[in-house]
């Protein structure tokens, strides 16, 4: 999964600790790929040049359909699948200096009832607990 924010998240960490954001970002229009804004490299056409099938989500409505698709791909072709994800700029996706201590995670804030966010650790105890969810208007 590539997490396509155009924005360097572990950077932004790292300045976010000295409560700095000098919006060091990785946007630009690239014309060979124009449907992706300024959201800058396409990911999509680089790693279906490395050898893989990738696939781009632009909702969150459309997740479960792209790992199954991806899971499909895999099996039918036999090579790595890609899923990049585009994401607001504004979306905090850094990381802890090791995989297992993700941090700077806010809450879910769930308003899409349809969606099951019970049972999701806590991240900040790591504890699994129940969510309030927003009804839909």
């Amino acid at each position: 999964v590539v997490v396509n924010n155009s924005y360097l998240g572990l950077i932004r960490q790292a300045q976010r600790g000295f409560d700095m954001d000098y919006n060091v970002q990785l946007s630009f229009e690239n014309v060979n790929a124009p449907d992706l804004g300024d959201y800058g490299v396409d990911h999509v056409a680089v790693a279906e040049g490395l050898g893989c099938k990738a696939i781009r989500v632009r909702s969150p409505n459309e997740f479960k359909d792209a790992f199954a698709r991806a899971k499909d791909l895999m099996a039918e072709f036999q090579v790595p699948v890609v899923l990049e994800f585009i994401l607001e700029r504004v979306t905090n996706v850094a990381m802890g200096m090791e995989i297992d201590a993700v941090n700077e995670f806010e809450e879910i804030l769930c308003l899409d009832p349809s969606l099951d966010t019970d049972g999701l650790p806590d991240p900040r105890s790591g504890k699994k607990k129940k969510r309030d969810m927003i009804p839909a208007e």
